[in-house]
């Protein structure tokens, strides 16, 4: 509708939210067009439409910026219009008599205004799907504005400038109190950065501008006959003026806003506390990862047997010859045991005992493993002696390796593959458990002398484990003790 009333009238309809301004001073290739302006004011100080005066110097009506007499100009060529009558180069004749008339129109019973939209969501947040559900982006984005353009039906409103003259960046041209607005006319007096400069901190009051200047190139562009010659009136300029106010939103923006600035406040907030959400669950997942791939490292570290030097301890230095608790505590110990789990404890056979290796402990009624600490020269050099693999899972992870002194040797069975039902009664408590042994099978000999045990130095053989918690798997064990260390393949 708007496009077409200007077509009308032969103005180009500028589209758009943004001022096009044109250079006021600059007339062009023709100055007479420049100078052309469509309303002025009569003797009595009130603004006239070119049409509801008489034609010519006859209409007795005066510029509003120089104040000196102009003519009303109704030919049928160029659209009607007032022009100075010695042609003087008053450069702000245009911008005045809109100011004037603007102001007149608004302050009108029952005038309108058209508000624009202000604070596209899209420009707040360019990528929603990384802040937003659907659900969420579905509701945020049911309308693209923050402050929706709208239609207002104009009430009480006080004019504060009433001519371009007087008008200034420090207050407002026209206050609307119920809407909460203040209007203020762009021109050559004033323009958007002197506004916003001199706006209040803290400033509860939304403020427009209207450049006036976008509507005087429409202005303009319609007074060029060479344009359109064969242009006639079809409308008062008054009335386009006033539906431009009414029904478009070009030339005007919003130079401050507060329900803006609280919605932006309230979105950097929200926004914030996802952040600060979303910081704090990848902070916490990567802790559980730091923290799995701790415990994945320690299950999977060796365990080193401890070892001592015989007559020297790291940290006191020389071990003292003297007896202490009835120990001569030269005597450092030869092995260390470590006690199998409660849990293995209580299931454990005396056969499978005597698979891994294990020794009954009678004066903790457990089963342990023992081994001698130390460093040994194995295929690769220098090693530490460690924990089977296949005894891992099943001794105790807490605690420390105990000493196993000489005097303490006589309280261990080794465990060995029962000839009965019934093992032998200094080997287990009575309450571990009795089962019939499994039948015994030899391991299968895959091939001979891959390597040296760490303990008797007799050759290793690789094997297929016919018996025991590892049937079926290939390993390389002793060939002359087989619950010597071994290693599972």
């Amino acid at each position: 509708m708007w496009p077409m009333l200007f077509r009308s009238v032969g103005l180009a309809y500028i589209e758009g939210t943004h001022t096009m301004t044109p250079n006021m001073d600059s007339p062009g290739r023709n100055s007479s067009v420049a100078l052309a302006i469509p309303f002025a004011l009569d003797p009595q100080g009130q603004w006239r439409d070119v049409d509801e005066v008489h034609r010519g110097l006859a209409c007795g009506c005066f510029c509003p910026a120089c104040e000196g007499p102009v003519v009303a100009k109704q030919g049928e060529v160029r659209i009607h219009h007032f022009a100075h009558h010695d042609r003087r180069d008053c450069r702000y004749a245009l911008e005045a008599s809109l100011f004037g008339m603007a102001v007149t129109l608004l302050a009108e019973t029952g005038a309108r205004i058209s508000l624009p939209p202000e604070g596209d969501k899209l420009a707040w947040v360019p990528v929603p799907e990384a802040i937003f559900t659907d659900a969420q982006q579905t509701r945020f984005f049911a309308e693209r504005w923050v402050i929706p353009a709208q239609r207002l039906a104009l009430g009480k409103i006080s004019v504060t400038n009433s001519s371009i003259q007087k008008s200034d960046a420090t207050r407002a041209d026209l206050i609307l109190p119920e809407q909460g607005i203040e209007i203020h006319f762009l021109s050559h007096q004033k323009n958007e950065e002197k506004v916003r400069a001199a706006l209040a901190d803290g400033q509860d009051v939304a403020v427009l501008a209207i450049d006036l200047r976008a509507y005087a190139r429409l202005w303009l562009e319609t007074c060029d006959a060479e344009k359109d010659e064969h242009m006639r009136e079809a409308i008062q300029a008054k009335e386009v003026l006033r539906r431009w106010l009414a029904d478009a939103v070009t030339g005007r923006s919003w130079i401050y806003h507060p329900e803006l600035k609280r919605k932006r406040a309230r979105l950097d907030e929200w926004m914030e506390r996802k952040r600060k959400a979303r910081r704090m669950r990848e902070e916490r997942e990567q802790a559980e990862l730091r923290e799995q791939m701790a415990k994945q490292l320690a299950a999977n570290e060796p365990w080193v047997i401890p070892f001592y030097e015989h007559n020297e301890d790291p940290a006191t230095g020389p071990i003292p010859a003297l007896p202490v608790g009835g120990r001569d505590r030269r005597l450092r110990p030869l092995a260390f045991k470590r006690t199998v789990r409660q849990d293995v404890n209580a299931w454990l056979q005396v056969s499978t005992a005597a698979e891994l290796g294990l020794y009954w402990d009678r004066k903790q009624d457990r089963w342990v493993f023992v081994s001698a600490g130390g460093i040994s020269t194995g295929l690769h050099g220098p090693e530490f002696h460690l924990v089977p693999t296949k005894l891992r899972n099943l001794l105790e992870t807490t605690g420390e390796w105990q000493p196993v002194y000489p005097c303490d040797q006589g309280q261990l069975q080794a465990a060995q593959v029962p000839e009965s039902t019934i093992p032998p009664q200094d080997s287990v408590t009575p309450e571990t458990p009795r089962v019939e042994p499994e039948a015994e099978l030899k391991d299968e000999v895959i091939a001979e002398g891959v390597g040296v045990c760490r303990l008797c130095g007799a050759p290793q053989h690789k094997v297929v484990f016919r018996s025991g918690p590892f049937v079926g798997r290939k390993g390389i064990q002793c060939s002359l003790v087989h619950r010597h260390p071994l290693t599972i393949l």
